[in-house]
């Protein structure tokens, strides 16, 4: 049922651009299938003739932005303490799951949190740490977005945690 939806729906859709999905597509009822379904047609992210099936049991976008408009709320004034004084600030963001997290989703969920606020901080990454090295992920400097950049090497670049220094351990 879902096969046959598919081969008659994806020639009809328009790819969105890399790494987003069209916010025009609806969760659509196939008769016979218990849950609703969405199929977005993508640029980049799978190579042509490729299919991904992704099952979301929760409206994990929602729950995203949730949990980061609760973060933004918690970080952000101590962070425009800083800038208060004029410092630029910074606020870093970990991903340590790469099933339901990328940059793409998480810059699009901070946008929709940061919507209406004016306390935003000055640049924000997002660094995946499941892996090494580490990757670290431009979302947004200034008003410039991960999805303003085109050129990947201006998007991410590589740490090893082993080359960190710890900056803010007390002495004895």
């Amino acid at each position: 049922m879902i096969a046959a939806w598919v081969i008659r729906t994806a020639p009809t859709l328009e790819a969105a651009p890399i790494g987003r999905y069209n916010p025009n597509v609806s969760p659509s009822t196939i008769p016979g299938v218990p849950f609703r379904v969405t199929l977005h047609r993508l640029s980049g992210l799978v190579s042509p003739g490729e299919l991904q099936i992704r099952h979301q049991v929760r409206d994990v976008e929602s729950l995203r932005v949730e949990r980061l408009r609760a973060a933004l709320d918690k970080k952000l004034p101590k962070l425009n303490r800083w800038k208060q004084s004029g410092s630029r600030t910074v606020l870093v963001l970990e991903q340590n799951d790469i099933q339901f997290t990328n940059v793409h989703v998480v810059t699009d969920a901070l946008l929709k949190a940061e919507a209406g606020r004016t306390d935003l901080a000055d640049e924000v990454y997002l660094v995946t740490t499941i892996t090494e090295p580490w990757w670290v992920h431009f979302v947004r400097v200034d008003r410039r977005t991960h999805f303003d950049l085109t050129d990947p090497e201006h998007r991410v670049w590589e740490i090893h945690p082993a080359s960190l220094r710890d900056i803010t351990a007390r002495g004895g």
